[in-house]
């Protein structure tokens, strides 16, 4: 799958509103072990079993489908990769076409193409490229979740409606607490922290399993009875199931909603 994080230009293909590192990095802050824990990969076999050192380059059999900037790490069959690449070291994927990548030591790297340079005369054996999808689906679906259920509540409006995510938006400004007039910088061009930060703390649920919008979300069954001249009628309906609740969520977002007191009813 391929994960692409918006960076508040508006990217086109974006699905995510927080990266890897910045995800793993908010929940290691936080002590959150069981976001270690989730380790779920997805491998692809480089062709041939060895990159081809001239370009710098991992090919594949078939289309590998990931994204420019997507976080992976190597195996190897054998004792060591080609010199200048590590087992365990995060890279990040240059995409040059649908079967062949590159790999860069950061991800401003990987997003400016510059690329990390190997010796195959080094390393033997079937290298293998692994992608963290567990944790990758989960921030997809975190995403998702906060546009679903918050989309239509944001601050401002969408920069541009071709967007595929919620965020960046224009006139997003925020009321500090206590003010009666709205800050002078809108929260233009970006994903605020805390919307990245709500996102992660949703994936964290997501990846431990918990459905937050399951199909059967029917609330109490309640009944009413109505009765007109020459007819009586008996309703039999369910309210609304509640939405889960996530206090750190709701707080993170409370700014960045136009209504918070009714923004989860």
């Amino acid at each position: 799958m391929a994960f692409t994080p918006e960076d508040g230009t508006g990217i086109a293909t974006a699905n995510s509103f927080i990266d890897l590192d910045a995800a793993d990095a908010y929940h290691n802050d936080r002590g959150n072990a069981a976001w270690a824990a989730v380790v779920g990969e997805t491998s692809l076999t480089v062709l041939g079993g060895d990159p081809d050192a001239t370009a710098d380059t991992f090919s594949f059999l078939a289309a590998h489908s990931l994204a420019t900037g997507q976080r992976v790490t190597l195996t190897t069959s054998a004792a060591d990769l080609p010199s200048g690449l590590q087992v365990g070291v995060f890279y990040y994927v240059i995409v040059m076409t649908a079967t062949a990548i590159r790999l860069a030591t950061t991800r401003a790297f990987a997003l400016a193409g510059t690329q990390i340079g190997f010796d195959e005369a080094t390393g033997t054996g079937t290298h293998t490229v692994k992608i963290q999808s567990e944790k990758e689906g989960a921030l997809v679906r975190a995403t998702s979740y906060l546009d679903l259920v918050y989309g239509d509540s944001w601050i401002g409006e969408k920069a541009d409606d071709a967007n595929p995510l919620s965020w960046p938006r224009v006139n997003a400004y925020l009321w500090p607490r206590g003010d009666s007039v709205p800050s002078e910088n809108a929260l233009d061009a970006q994903v605020p922290g805390a919307i990245k930060n709500a996102c992660a703390e949703i994936a964290l649920r997501l990846a431990a399993g918990t459905d937050l919008l399951p199909d059967s979300s029917a609330g109490v069954v309640s009944s009413q009875s109505i009765t007109l001249p020459g007819m009586s009628r008996s309703v039999v309906y369910a309210e609304p199931g509640a939405l889960p609740n996530m206090p750190i969520v709701d707080r993170l977002l409370a700014p960045y909603v136009r209504a918070p007191e009714v923004y989860r009813r």
